[in-house]
Parts: C-alpha cells; sequence; structure tokens
C-alpha cells in the first residue's frame, strides 16, 4: 500500500497541474490570440456578459502595463506592443457590444412608447396625476450640484468632483459657512 501512494499522488498533483495550465492558457489565449472576427455576434445574454467581462479585463490590463511601465518593470517596447494589442482587441470588443445595442434599443423604445401611452391616459384622468407623475423627474435634476471649477454635475451629496476631483461646497455648506463667519 505504501508503495502505491506516492506514484498515485505524484499522478494527481500532474493532473491538477495540467488542468490548471489548460485554463490559464484559455483564458490567455482568449485575451491575446483571438481574431477580430472571431466574436460572438450574436445578442444573447450570455455573449454580451462574455463580452462586457472582457471589457473589463481588457481595460485592466491596460492599467496594470501602464503601471508597470511606470515602475519600470517593462520595457517601453513592450510596453507598446501591449499597449496596441489590448486596444485593438478592446475596439474590436466595444465595436460588438454596440453592433448588439440594435435589439436593447428595439427594447428601450417599446418601454418608451408603454410609458407614454400611460402618460398620456393618465393626463386625460386627472391633472393631479400628471403632477404626481412628473415630480420625481424635478427631484433627480435638483439632485445635481455643478462643479464650481470645470462645471460637471455631480450628485447632491458629493464631496469632490467626479472629474477634476476637487471639493465641492453645497449651497447649504455655503451657508453655513456664511452663518459662521457672521458670529
Amino acid at each position: 500500500m505504501s508503495q502505491i501512494l506516492p506514484p498515485l499522488f505524484i499522478a494527481i498533483a500532474a493532473l491538477a497541474l495540467v488542468l490548471a495550465l489548460l485554463a490559464f492558457w484559455q483564458s490567455l489565449r482568449v485575451l491575446l490570440l483571438a481574431e477580430p472576427g472571431a466574436l460572438d455576434e450574436s445578442s444573447s445574454p450570455d455573449a454580451r456578459l462574455g463580452l462586457i467581462n472582457e471589457k473589463a479585463t481588457l481595460l485592466k490590463a491596460l492599467k496594470e502595463i501602464e503601471q508597470e511601465r511606470e515602475f519600470g518593470k517593462i520595457s517601453e517596447q513592450d510596453y507598446e506592443a501591449l499597449n496596441a494589442r489590448y486596444r485593438e482587441r478592446a475596439r474590436h470588443v466595444l465595436r460588438a457590444l454596440d453592433s448588439q445595442l440594435g435589439d436593447f434599443r428595439k427594447q428601450a423604445e417599446a418601454l418608451v412608447e408603454e410609458q407614454l401611452a400611460k402618460e398620456s391616459s393618465a393626463e386625460n384622468a386627472s391633472p393631479d396625476a400628471i403632477v404626481d407623475q412628473k415630480a420625481p423627474a424635478t427631484d433627480t435634476h435638483s439632485s445635481r450640484v455643478s462643479c464650481p471649477f470645470c462645471q460637471i454635475d455631480n450628485e447632491a451629496d458629493a464631496a469632490f468632483c467626479k472629474k477634476c476631483g476637487k471639493p465641492i461646497a453645497s449651497e447649504s455648506d455655503a451657508d453655513e459657512s456664511d452663518v459662521g463667519g457672521d458670529a
């Protein structure tokens, strides 16, 4: 029995190593060696989800190689080659995602038509119903605050601008500071 166990463990470890390398190769092959025309153009949710995941992976890879170049881990030539390859693949993925928008656009237009039909029927029912339906839309617009430096709209509760990163003083903060300054 003791003579059988070591070769058995070696065989199991070798099988696990081969499976791990196969999985690693498949992920690299999809990312690096896939042909631009090899994208699945079907608009199934699984295919779209796969493309969205690939887009996220490519964007992360682009950021990582940029960091590695800054830290001196990869040469400028390697960076340029990887950057060009990742960007080309990302372009194809984004085009494939854009080509799938046609079906989603039709669904969105159908939802808009349905909502407009509901609003027009509510408009005929009572004027108060229209005011109630439109109230949230005005609330969401007023819940935005503009950055005083770059004029980008940010959420009302944002402490910093999402574009320039500078602090945003809300009107209530400005009022409190004025009150504190008068005292």
